[in-house]
């Protein structure tokens, strides 16, 4: 009898919110739209390109050691269709044994600043609220200052900082949910400087 119950509750809470999600508008760019948004990414994919280092045979092998900070802006200009830019913030960490003096470790600290131009289309594919994406990073640039040094320290170590940029891409498929006229939330899957983000946007221009 419970479970009758409980099975009958459940799917009545389901259609009453498919019923709801059906009656609420996308979170979809129109032209002149724009909006501001913030998003956090995790699972750096591209790490690679900052290990060209090596010392005494330990190679670096840098990760992640903060998820990604960015700030970004877009703006329609075709109906579904937006440009737009983003700075992050970003971090990383390598700490690696040397193979000849295994008491030593050869480690790296990495602060990067990031440029991205974007481009985004809203697909046709909605789920009641949600309006499903893909967008594109490119033309981006990173920024960034490296420390490589031997610890423990010594007079003879290693302490070597150095700056650099490099170039990075990235694509992405993503999931934008209407909390309401000004707020979205959103996640994002794919391949770029990170790997898995999520975030949250408001519409300053409707």
């Amino acid at each position: 009898m419970y479970t009758k119950t409980f099975t009958n509750m459940l799917v009545a809470a389901m259609l009453l919110i498919l019923s709801a999600a059906s009656a609420s508008a996308q979170f979809k760019m129109n032209h002149g739209s724009t909006d501001i948004y913030f998003k956090t990414g995790i699972g750096f994919l591209q790490t690679s390109k900052f290990n060209k280092q090596d010392y005494n045979y330990a190679k670096q092998n840098y990760k992640g050691s903060a998820p990604m900070l960015i700030l970004g802006i877009e703006t329609g200009l075709w109906q579904d269709i937006a440009v737009g830019a983003f700075l992050g913030y970003s971090k990383f960490h390598s700490d690696e044994v040397i193979p000849s003096s295994p008491s030593e470790h050869y480690t790296g600290d990495i602060t990067a600043y990031n440029l991205f131009v974007t481009v985004k289309y809203y697909t046709p594919i909605t789920f009641g609220p949600i309006a499903t994406y893909v967008h594109a990073d490119f033309i981006g640039l990173t920024a960034y200052s490296e420390r490589r040094m031997v610890l423990p320290a010594n007079a003879y170590s290693l302490n070597e900082p150095s700056i650099g940029i490099k170039e990075n891409y990235g694509i992405y498929a993503g999931a934008n949910y209407k909390l309401n006229d000004s707020f979205g939330a959103f996640a994002e899957l794919g391949y770029g400087y990170t790997g898995l983000n999520f975030g949250v946007s408001y519409r300053i221009k409707k």
